[in-house]
């Protein structure tokens, strides 16, 4: 697929956002619950109102853009925030600062 729509009218998160990143594919969802906070907006996918015309408009603008190749690196760069090498660090920052 060139890219992933998640037509949610609610939702709190979902793991298909991570698996679309997994695939370097840029996402389109709606601007609702946990969604807005994973898709950087015009960076990793776009976020619309959730609606019909919300999700046609944003499926017709994903259509017409010309660095699709841009989005995908911007991908790549931002799914390394959710790695396991990442998650650990954090985590053992948190404990050594509770330690103190």
């Amino acid at each position: 697929c060139d890219a992933v729509v998640q037509p949610y009218k609610t939702a709190t998160n979902s793991g298909v956002s991570m698996v679309s990143y997994f695939y370097d594919k840029p996402i389109i969802s709606t601007n609702v619950g946990g969604l807005k906070e994973i898709v950087k907006d015009n960076m990793t996918g776009w976020l619309c109102e959730p609606t019909a015309d919300g999700i046609s408009s944003t499926i017709q603008k994903f259509l017409h853009i010309e660095h699709f190749e841009t989005f995908e690196e911007n991908i790549r760069l931002y799914k390394k925030e959710f790695s396991w090498e990442n998650f650990v660090t954090k985590l053992i920052r948190f404990i050594d600062s509770i330690k103190k």
